[in-house]
């Protein structure tokens, strides 16, 4: 939420340049097709720091006027602005001062771009937009994130990183560790712990990974990314136990009936190579693009974490949070197993 001019001391930023790359193209595009409508749209604000979110926060509480507060976010971190992910947008004739029509109106260039609008908040905040696949406000993964991985890690988890055209560069300051002033987003995150680099996942799912192994350093991943090879393998050892896992698990689909028809026309095949055999036979008989979409571990969109009894409760609850999260499983038929995917 924008409190106007900030006066003396910390300054507002409305450089696109500290955006996440998506969401400034978002903006970009947006603010093109507001001119070409006729409607004087500027940015006001993007990047926030924390020491203008603290100057923000005190008004209305310390600081009079205003006589009530204009916002209840005490850190730049419980804002989209502080990641770069949130921009204020106002007219660049007539400032705040402009009706409700006219809001509406870049309102809806904006949601047309992949923006999601503050005006649809049940505490309207009318000037702002963010990146359409963020929640209304940061949860405390964003924080972890930002301050174990940094900012571009939290850009990756939202889907706003780096994409070929989207013409602009990351800039290279890193974060501070206690989530104080973030003014520019900080290099690539480390990589990937082995154990989460043997699993080859794509981006979001690694990163989920990584948030999940920093907050329980226990976890124990058992599967990632599969060759055709490796999952008819994995499945037929899931067959050995429950002839119906395939049907029962995995939602419907040709390659699914397909699997299941033939282990249902060979009682014969009882061990895992002679299943593994037959499933596979099935997947190299269909064609490739169904076969990819059988599974998010043949597209490296998934991970199997082993169970524990111990805070199991927690860290279910935890992983389910996780961002971009698309399904989880605490079981698979009637097999205990954690299975996480996740959107691209």
């Amino acid at each position: 939420m924008s409190a106007g001019s900030s006066g003396a001391g910390p300054t507002v930023d409305a450089d696109l340049e500290k955006l996440a790359p998506r969401f400034r193209a978002a903006v970009e595009a947006s603010l093109a097709a507001c001119q070409a409508a006729g409607l004087d749209a500027k940015v006001f604000e993007g990047l926030r720091s924390a020491e203008l979110q603290a100057l923000y926060y005190a008004r209305g509480r310390t600081v009079i006027p205003p006589s009530t507060p204009v916002t209840n976010a005490q850190s730049n971190l419980d804002s989209w602005h502080g990641y770069g992910l949130a921009v204020d947008v106002i007219s660049a004739s007539k400032l705040w001062d402009m009706p409700e029509s006219w809001f509406e109106q870049v309102a809806t260039i904006f949601k047309a771009h992949g923006c999601a609008w503050g005006g649809d908040w049940k505490q309207r905040d009318t000037p702002h937009f963010q990146w359409g696949r963020c929640k209304p406000s940061p949860s405390p993964l964003a924080h972890e994130l930002i301050a174990a991985q940094g900012m571009r890690a939290v850009w990756q988890a939202v889907g706003a990183d780096d994409f070929e055209g989207a013409g602009a560069a990351v800039p290279a300051s890193a974060p501070s560790p206690t989530f104080a002033a973030v003014s520019a987003p900080p290099p690539v995150p480390a990589a990937a712990p082995p154990d989460i680099a043997a699993l080859q996942l794509n981006a979001n799912a690694e990163a989920a990974a990584m948030i999940l192994k920093a907050r329980f350093p226990s976890t124990v991943f058992t599967s990632g990314r599969r060759s055709v090879a490796a999952q008819a393998q994995s499945m037929a050892s899931d067959v050995v136990r429950d002839r119906r896992f395939i049907i029962e698990t995995y939602k419907p689909s040709v390659i699914c009936t397909a699997c299941q028809q033939w282990v249902d026309a060979h009682p014969e095949a009882v061990t895992q190579a002679a299943l593994g055999t037959g499933i596979l036979g099935v997947f190299q008989a269909a064609a490739e693009a169904d076969v990819m979409t059988f599974s998010k571990h043949l597209t490296g969109d998934a991970f199997d974490v082993l169970p524990v009894d111990a805070n199991a409760d927690q860290i279910i609850a935890f992983i389910q949070q996780l961002p971009l999260l698309e399904k989880f499983l605490p079981r698979e038929a009637q097999l205990i197993r954690w299975h996480a995917q996740f959107y691209r």
